[in-house]
């Protein structure tokens, strides 16, 4: 079992379906693993920042975990300003 396989089933373990990504060559093995993975959903996004910020508004619908898959480098950077604002709002 890869790391990327555990990581997804674990998140269905914890209850998310959903996985909101813009996909990229430095994330490509974890999409792979995501569409393996029963139960969860790949929501493709258009922006990175979207992707967290609908990930943040999935947590906080559900009372659980949002998850956002971005690629490396400006993906990455793109998606910090979701993920800063959950953390000031202190969401999972």
């Amino acid at each position: 079992m890869r790391v990327a396989d555990y990581l997804f089933r674990r998140l269905a373990d914890e209850g998310v379906d959903h996985v909101f990504l813009l996909p990229g060559g430095g994330a490509m093995h974890l999409v792979d693993a995501l569409g393996l993975t029963p139960g969860l959903t790949p929501v493709a996004m258009h922006h990175e920042q979207a992707a967290g910020i609908a990930a943040e508004a999935y947590g906080r619908a559900r009372g659980g975990l949002g998850v956002a898959l971005v690629t490396t480098g400006p993906g990455g950077t793109n998606a910090l300003t979701p993920v800063a604002g959950a953390w000031l709002d202190s969401l999972p």
